[in-house]
């Protein structure tokens, strides 16, 4: 009986363990002819956080990167763009400090179409989450869109 319960809880941490604290949405939006916004947005779960883009000086948090692969159809126009509730952190303690969103992030890219021909964006995001007791590992997943 002790084994069954033992066996029973291991099965409910890992499932709970597993459960991915931000869920991704990878979409694009035609904004004029040959123009369009890639949007890659994260919506985190209650009590998570991600890191921005680019960090304080004396940040230690792991930014999140996002990396585009080239294509002769299509060029990157300025650089990501960052919609949400950016807020800063900061530990006097041990003087660190970082940019982090809850709730939900949409990183945002211009991307400049140079023909009419179909193509596709791809790339990945690497990230890391936080609670105010832990951090996950920094993930890379990747992503891959059409472009109208």
């Amino acid at each position: 009986m002790k084994i069954h319960i033992a066996i029973i809880l291991c099965v409910i941490y890992m499932g709970s363990m597993a459960q991915e604290p931000v869920q991704w949405t990878f979409t694009t939006k035609k904004t004029a002819d040959q123009q369009v916004e890639v949007h890659l947005l994260a919506k985190l779960k209650p009590g998570w956080h991600l890191y921005a883009g680019i960090q304080p000086e004396n940040a230690i948090a792991e930014p999140t990167k996002i990396v585009f692969m080239k294509n002769p159809l299509f060029r990157l126009s300025g650089g990501i763009s960052e919609y949400g509730n950016k807020q800063l952190f900061e530990n006097r303690e041990v003087g660190i400090s970082a940019y982090q969103y809850e709730e939900q992030v949409d990183f945002v890219q211009l991307v400049l179409l140079r023909s009419k021909a179909k193509a596709n964006i791809h790339g990945s995001i690497t990230y890391e989450v936080c609670t105010n007791e832990k951090c996950l590992p920094a993930k890379t997943i990747p992503f891959n869109l059409p472009l109208f």
